[in-house]
């Protein structure tokens, strides 16, 4: 699999077996933000996170904090568009990658916060 990750060998190439291996040993987010961004018009969220947090004695607690996290990388997304606004007030092609992978993360953050509002809405009916 070596050769197949290097950079300067362009007559590999992995497969979804392997690309599942590296993903599972790695567990480096950068993997699924760059296969996302390649899909295009999607969003990836690690529902671990949520599931962990959560608990029956504290499903308030866990929403908002959803919520907060969702704010925060909505924050942060904006922060950035700002930031290359005032530059020249335009965003150039680089700057556009970095926009979309802070919209990606606040994407998930939103998907995140919809499954810890489910979970809540379960405890409580039951």
């Amino acid at each position: 699999m070596q050769h197949k990750l290097s950079p300067t060998n362009t007559s590999h190439s992995l497969n979804p077996d392997e690309i599942e291996e590296i993903t599972t040993a790695t567990r480096d987010p950068r993997i699924l933000d760059s296969m996302v961004e390649a899909y295009g018009d999607a969003a990836w969220v690690d529902l671990r996170k949520v599931a962990g947090a959560q608990t029956a004695e504290l499903p308030l607690g866990t929403v908002l904090q959803s919520t907060g996290v969702t704010l925060r990388k909505q924050s942060a997304l904006m922060d950035v568009i700002a930031q290359h606004l005032a530059d020249d007030g335009r965003i150039d092609r680089h700057e556009l990658l970095e926009c979309k992978l802070h919209l990606r993360r606040a994407q998930g953050a939103l998907l995140a916060l919809e499954r810890a509002m489910e979970r809540d809405a379960e405890v409580c009916n039951g």
